[in-house]
């Protein structure tokens, strides 16, 4: 043998050593991955289904969530909000019969659509001397002629209630004349105009655009953004004193009971008129006004909490089963709605939230929409609570009927029975008892009626249709006629004025 053959020999071991450990060490390496990537192993083997145990003490696991509230206090005064957050719509544009109103014609947003208000307003021959005009808010913005639809609003004498977009228009118009209201410039009687034309000359001799220096200087002027845009040219197309009757709308109009000869369908008991919505079992005068203007759902913070206290059950409860060998990943989502379901109902609650859970308003898509849950509020004290009147009445009639024989048992006692089971109403459930509430804001959901609106059954009439889309202006027609109270919806198609 050479010596060439000797040394290749040699050679050939380590490499073929060098070549096992790389195979054993990719292997282990492979096995290593898998099994990390895999939430059980020989070492932690998967855990039996969690099941309920005789000792399992289900009135305890909600203990550890702090009561919350929402809308129980006054909340303080906020700039830029009109003298009246609620106002009432006077007696006389109330319809009735002897009165001198007839019908009630509500709109939804309009969005500077002038020419289709004026065709709505046409098509249900509306009469300025027998029929009165509410507007729900949006009035301006994205449309072309938001200062002709504030004009032709105020010389129809209409109401309405501000809107998100009124809100910003009037926020910008304040911040564009806040240097002009100073006391600075009272005294030295320089407001913005002159500024900006002062400005814009100066700017003239540098060799700028004139026109774009007097942009710029009122954006800085009025701290505003790129997103203010808008808002920043309808704020300028609007005379002082269209301002001035924008900043006045309140955020709730109360139209109240709509009077009749005949028994009323249930939405013209107490009727409301907002932009957005309101919050179930708050009052009108504690409800946020941000949130009458923007919302649009409803969200339960106690849900999630809920959520997370069963987590922690369970896992307290596996730990002891394997004696603290769990991981944050073996609790099983599925499990935990199971569970969930499971000691809500131990604990007589329900998914619906028909206790006192804590609702909190979102302009988000997230959540229950706010009106769903409204006429769940309605349908709750219906059936749950009963007024003082009802209170009373029993007892009035067992005194009226003291000569009944023997046995014989009144249709009012056996009613009073009945209530016996519900509770008296509290002061805020007695105010929003049985409120309709006409809203506008909802363009995505469009037109939103009770599924059988001719009749008044639901407590929400959605308004927005999204005329400025180029689909619907919708009015709600309430008329007083000698059969009674009537009303029904009217539409007329709309020009698109911007995309959704």
């Amino acid at each position: 043998m050479s010596i060439f053959s000797e040394f290749h020999s040699s050679s050939r071991l380590p490499r073929i050593l060098v070549a096992v450990l790389a195979i054993l060490s990719s292997t282990l390496l492979l096995s290593y991955s898998r099994i990390s990537s895999t939430t059980y192993s020989l070492l932690w083997p998967e855990p039996e289904p969690m099941s309920l145990e005789p000792d399992d003490d289900l009135s305890t696991v909600f203990d550890g969530i702090s009561p919350m509230s929402y809308g129980k206090t006054h909340r303080p005064p906020m700039k830029g909000m009109p003298d009246k957050l609620v106002a009432d719509l006077p007696e006389q544009y109330i319809p009735s019969l002897d009165g001198r109103t007839k019908r009630l014609v509500i709109v939804g947003d309009v969005h500077g659509q002038k020419t289709a208000l004026e065709k709505l307003l046409g098509k249900v021959h509306f009469d300025k001397t027998k029929d009165h005009l509410i507007l729900t808010g949006d009035l301006v913005n994205k449309g072309p002629d938001s200062a002709g639809v504030v004009n032709l609003a105020i010389e129809l004498g209409a109401h309405a209630v501000r809107g998100n977009h009124e809100d910003r228009v009037l926020y910008v118009s304040m911040a564009m004349n806040k240097d002009s209201e100073s006391p600075q410039s009272m005294s030295d009687k320089v407001d913005l105009e002159t500024k900006v034309y002062e400005k814009g000359h100066e700017e003239e001799k540098d060799d700028k655009d004139p026109k774009a220096a007097k942009e710029e200087y009122l954006a800085n002027e009025a701290l505003l953004d790129r997103g203010d845009k808008p808002e920043y040219q309808t704020a300028r197309s609007l005379s002082k004193g269209q301002l001035e009757w924008l900043s006045q709308l309140p955020l709730i109009l109360k139209v109240g009971r709509i009077p009749s000869n005949k028994d009323l369908p249930p939405a013209f008991e107490n009727m409301v008129v907002v932009h957005a919505g309101l919050v179930p079992n708050v009052s009108l005068a504690d409800q946020d006004p941000r949130a009458v203007m923007s919302m649009r759902t409803l969200v339960y913070p106690v849900d999630e909490l809920r959520r997370d206290a069963v987590k922690r059950w369970l896992k307290e409860k596996a730990e002891k089963k394997n004696r603290g060998m769990v991981a944050n990943s073996q609790i099983d989502e599925d499990e935990v709605d199971e569970f969930l379901q499971k000691i809500m109902e131990a604990q007589g609650l329900s998914s619906d939230h028909e206790g006192d859970d804590v609702a909190v308003p979102t302009d988000g898509r997230e959540g229950s929409k706010w009106w769903k849950e409204w006429n769940r509020f309605q349908e709750r004290l219906a059936k749950t609570t009963t007024t003082e009147a009802e209170v009373k009445a029993p007892a009035a009639a067992a005194t009226s009927n003291d000569d009944n024989k023997p046995g014989e048992v009144d249709a009012s006692q056996k009613k009073h029975k009945k209530d016996k089971k519900r509770r008296q109403q509290t002061a805020v459930e007695k105010e929003l008892s049985g409120m309709t509430i006409v809203y506008g804001h909802d363009a995505k959901s469009g037109l939103t009626v009770p599924d059988t609106y001719g009749n008044g059954k639901g407590h929400t009439f959605g308004l927005d249709s999204g005329c400025v889309y180029g689909r619907k202006l919708s009015a709600l027609v309430i008329e007083a006629r000698p059969e009674g109270v009537v009303h029904g919806i009217t539409q007329v198609k709309c020009e698109k004025a911007v995309e959704p």
